[in-house]
């Protein structure tokens, strides 16, 4: 994107003669937008720019509208920007920059932009595509809430946190996949979206999920993923360890069908797929060691399970009432089943318990017959 440098409106605040600067200045666009910019750095190698608008003389962050919330189509903010002779890079997307500009429809970020901060693009219930470049660290607080027309999101490799709330409310989006750089999402992130498939990208680092403040059954939370009272999702890939901040993060999640877990995955939450009754595939990677309490709990669609030849110990309760299962590979290298682990699975056909088992707890394999 070539540096756009027509001045049309100027207001400076200094703080010594280098360094952070927190002024403001406006240009039109090659599409004839009129789009403020707001300083965020500036000394005689570098000089940085938020898209936005100060909210008050001493703001030190930009927090209004970049453009007039009337304007329409199609958005392109420049990577480069001149004013007063001097050329400033485009490096972050202010706190409510394109708030509530319901008729822009498509938005193309530049290369250089490393993060979309709190409500940058809340309330945009027109816009339906977003280019987002790869130099995307973050997503801010509400940054996409309520774009009711967005049909897709691409998370760049480079993004290390979903905040809350983020694509809340964007009802058309039906997919997404998580990238290995992203080590947090929090609370009601994806809420509202319409996912029917969800993929957590295989790497090193645990994901955190937060959960779904939205909807709540008694005193508890729902999983992040539990997006609506209707859920759609029905299928997941999971390519790294989860850590939940509330526990069984897919609890109750009717919709769902397939499970598929990369060979990364080392342990299964307490509880993550607790009651998804509709849950009849699930693949195993090989790198497993643990399954945790509860991990498969009346999972009553589910008809077959193989551990591989993993040396992996098996939660109380794991697959308890379990009632359609009819095959459990063990492999050669399970060590540990603890306490009612198979309880009533009644479909149970036959098991072989391998040499390597240290201990099995009582009633695992309790009225199976």
């Amino acid at each position: 994107m070539k540096k756009i440098g027509l001045l049309t409106l100027s207001l400076f605040f200094v703080l010594g003669s280098w360094g952070t600067k927190y002024g403001t200045f406006a240009i039109t666009t090659e599409e004839g937008v009129f789009m403020t910019f707001f300083i965020t750095y500036e000394d005689a190698y570098y000089k940085a720019v938020a898209v936005g608008a100060k909210g008050s003389s001493s703001s030190t962050e930009p927090t209004s509208n970049a453009i007039p919330t009337s304007t329409e189509g199609t958005i392109t903010i420049p990577s480069e920007v001149e004013y007063n002779g001097l050329t400033y890079k485009v490096t972050k997307i202010g706190k409510n920059a394109f708030k509530d500009c319901v008729s822009i429809t498509k938005v193309i970020i530049p290369e250089g932009v490393s993060s979309i901060d709190n409500q940058a693009f809340s309330g945009c219930q027109s816009l339906n595509a977003v280019n987002f470049p790869e130099t995307i660290s973050l997503f801010g607080v509400s940054s996409f809430e309520g774009c009711e027309s967005l049909t897709t999101i691409h998370i760049p490799s480079k993004t290390y946190k979903i905040s809350n709330s983020a694509f809340k409310g964007c009802t058309q989006i039906t997919e997404v996949s998580i990238p290995a750089s992203v080590s947090n999402i929090e609370d009601d992130a994806f809420t509202g979206c319409s996912l029917t498939r969800l993929v957590l990208e295989d790497g090193t680092k645990d994901l955190t999920l937060g959960y779904n403040a939205s909807l709540t059954s008694g005193a508890s939370y729902k999983g992040l993923f539990y997006l609506s009272s209707t859920p759609v999702l029905s299928e997941i890939y999971i390519g790294r360890n989860i850590v939940c901040t509330v526990p069984k993060p897919f609890k109750g999640l009717t919709s769902l069908k397939t499970v598929r877990y990369g060979n990364g995955v080392k342990t299964i939450e307490e509880g993550e797929f607790y009651q998804c009754t509709n849950l009849s595939t699930v693949e195993l990677g090989s790198g497993l060691t643990s399954i945790g309490k509860e991990a498969f709990y009346e999972c009553t669609s589910l008809g077959a399970i193989d551990l591989h030849d993993s040396q992996v110990s098996i939660g109380e309760y794991a697959f308890y009432k379990c009632s359609n299962l009819k095959t459990a590979q063990l492999g050669n290298s399970l060590y540990l089943i603890k306490q009612y682990a198979f309880y009533q699975c009644s479909s149970l056909e036959s098991i072989d318990i391998p040499n390597s088992a240290i201990s099995i707890g009582d009633y695992a394999f309790g009225e199976c017959i």
